[in-house]
């Protein structure tokens, strides 16, 4: 079997070629086979290695905790199949996915892997609430990314308790999910270059909890230089369930759940690293009676980041970034979000939930609003915010809009907008009426509106300050601060 020794400029990538469709390369951790894939869009090929190990296994001891350096492999490990699914309840199909703990796996795909010039690098987040999901195929497969000549990669982290579970303790102090993320970027900047990217050109990128998770990155410094661009897609760390609340409280109610009642932190762990996985996830520790109707998708989930109470290397977050922002990474940033961004599930949701909104309409009400404000201003803000959305119409099905799938062309567009964000720090690079794509700044406010009209995309620059329910909201907030003297936005230690 030859061996193809390939000097780009000032590194070392080394790889074997094998017969059918395979492919070998040597990375830190020792020899990959992965395999060459054709692309789903019938337009070339591409090298496809999945499920490498990122971290050590985070069991038994590991459990809950920051997680480990890999481990080498010897002779050759087969990267054509991904690496376990981590324990889930799927939120969208309510399923549960025992998976594994052992699941902090990466993906890598590659348009070359020996280009005259290093690729750039898409790292895509994947979201779920921190609940669910994965970085698989079966959830975000890399085919149009890679047709921009992009090298894309995507990975698990640990979810729910298993990922998020805070105890206020210098051994678990939260974010052991957020950690697994930082632990994908280290990875990347060691290994990207074997698979042709360049690590100084690495891009994050992630939608829901992973937009969520990418706006934490930047301002997290255990994240500081691992990237150099970002793309935040559908989600913020002020998202309803985004917000922890007495996470400590919440952990120490799961063990009682649990059968085991204590208040020494260093039993509870003991306890919570016994029992087995899947009765971590799932799982519904309210410590307030109304969480028993406002635990539901989209509104709360129990285990979510948070600010961790011990300052030190391996802190991921150390205080709230909406009173004392940071910016560790000052990157460029590009946010988004739709329009009707839950329209592809409404049936199942509406199936649910429609008879509990109208029923209880304070669930109309931010979370971190219902956890702080007096019972006569909640039902005040609830009227408010309902007329808004609703007017005098009733909470049912027909209030909600149906949802059209999009064509190829549509799709095609987009990833190229978000492609040129990566590699030239402008999204309408490629865009052939060369229209200026406005930098925000807090005066102006604007932004890039993206409407589609039989799949043709129509671009206008708009301003956040002319925006009806921008203005809705930040009046809102605005009187509550005058009336309240509180912050709504914390992260609940």
């Amino acid at each position: 079997m030859d061996i193809l020794l390939i000097l780009p400029i000032s590194f070392l990538i080394v790889f074997q070629n094998v017969p059918v469709d395979g492919i070998r390369v040597r990375i830190q951790q020792g020899w990959l086979e992965g395999e060459i894939l054709n692309l789903t869009t019938g337009r070339g090929q591409y090298y496809s290695f999945k499920g490498i190990p990122y971290a050590r296994p985070p069991t038994g001891i590991l459990r809950f905790k920051a997680p480990q350096t890999p481990l080498s492999w010897p002779g050759v490990r087969n990267a054509k199949q991904h690496g376990s699914m981590c324990p889930q309840l799927d939120i969208i199909t309510n399923i549960r996915i025992p998976g594994n703990e052992d699941c902090l796996y990466i993906n890598a795909y590659s348009p070359n892997m020996t280009p005259r010039r290093l690729l750039p690098v898409m790292v895509y987040i994947h979201g779920g609430g921190y609940k669910s999901g994965s970085g698989n195929v079966d959830y975000y497969g890399p085919d149009y990314l890679l047709r921009r000549k992009m090298v894309v990669v995507t990975f698990n982290y640990r979810l729910d308790a298993l990922g998020f579970i805070c105890l206020g303790t210098e051994e678990v102090p939260g974010n052991a999910g957020l950690k697994d993320q930082v632990a994908a970027l280290r990875w990347v900047q060691k290994n990207i270059k074997h698979f042709g990217g360049d690590a100084n050109r690495v891009t994050i990128m992630g939608q829901s909890a992973g937009s969520a998770s990418v706006a934490l990155h930047i301002n997290s410094p255990m994240s500081k230089g691992l990237f150099h661009r970002a793309i935040a897609l559908s989600g913020s760390p002020v998202c309803d369930w985004s917000l922890a609340f007495d996470p400590v409280r919440r952990a120490f109610v799961l063990g009682k759940m649990l059968g085991f009642e204590t208040k020494d932190p260093e039993k509870l762990l003991e306890f919570l690293q016994s029992v087995p996985s899947d009765k971590l996830i799932d799982t519904s520790p309210n410590i307030l009676s109304f969480e028993e109707y406002t635990n539901i998708v989209m509104k709360m989930f129990q285990f979510v980041p948070v600010v961790e109470k011990y300052n030190g290397s391996d802190n991921f977050l150390t205080h709230n970034i909406f009173e004392k922002p940071t910016y560790m990474n000052k990157v460029d940033i590009m946010f988004g979000y739709n329009n009707e961004e839950l329209a592809s599930f409404a049936e199942p949701i509406a199936t649910i939930l429609i008879e509990r909104y109208d029923k209880y309409p304070e669930l109309f009400v931010p979370r971190k609003i219902l956890n702080q404000a007096e019972p006569n201003l909640i039902l005040e803000l609830s009227d408010i915010i309902k007329k808004k959305y609703f007017g005098n119409k009733p909470v049912n099905l027909n209030s909600i809009k149906e949802f059209m799938s999009t064509e190829f062309q549509l799709i095609d567009q987009v990833t190229t907008i978000f492609t040129d964000f990566a590699k030239y720090g402008d999204p309408y690079h490629s865009m052939s009426d060369g229209k200026p794509w406005p930098v925000f700044n807090p005066c102006t406010k604007q932004y890039m509106d993206l409407s589609n009209d039989k799949a043709d995309i129509t671009a206008t620059v708009l301003s956040v300050n002319d925006n009806e329910n921008f203005f809705f909201w930040d009046q809102l907030y605005s009187s509550l601060r005058r009336c309240t003297s509180k912050n709504f936005y914390d992260f609940g230690v």
